[in-house]
């Protein structure tokens, strides 16, 4: 077990850098500036992979719209935004689900940037998709397009 005083700057580090979620910034446009280390566990890429390339990149093209207005909600309010979930690529190739919660903060020049939490739900997403099949089979409907 590590030893982790409850002040200070190493304190908050630590959280972050143990946390089960993903922790994003990023500026409006998509530039990510820092991934936490969990997103190499979960996605498969060290988080200097992410680094300067776009948040957008990554997101399944039928979910991007979602994504953005999530996005341009939490713009708007400069508050926290609504949890929202979301495919992204695997390193692998695959996609996964994300449900992820963001809100609007500043950085050290005062330049708005994007501050999201994300947690992998694929096996959620995957037992409700199996669980709707088998309910659609059970009363005889077809599967969903």
């Amino acid at each position: 077990m590590t030893d982790v005083s409850t002040t200070g700057e190493n304190y908050y580090r630590w959280l972050i850098e143990h946390s089960a979620d993903i922790i994003s910034v990023f500026k409006i446009d998509g530039s990510v500036l820092y991934k936490s280390p969990i997103v190499e566990r979960l996605l498969g890429y060290a988080p200097a992979e992410l680094i300067g390339g776009n948040e957008f990149d990554y997101i399944h093209p039928e979910d991007h719209f979602r994504v953005h207005a999530a996005l341009d909600e939490v713009s708007a309010h400069r508050g926290l935004g609504s949890t929202i979930s979301y495919r992204v690529r695997h390193k692998d190739g695959s996609w996964r689900y994300l449900e992820s919660i963001g809100m609007m903060a500043s950085d050290g020049s005062g330049e708005p940037v994007c501050v999201v939490n994300s947690r992998d739900i694929t096996g959620r997403k995957r037992a409700e998709m199996e669980s709707d099949a088998f309910v659609r089979k059970l009363r005889g409907q077809p599967p969903p397009d």
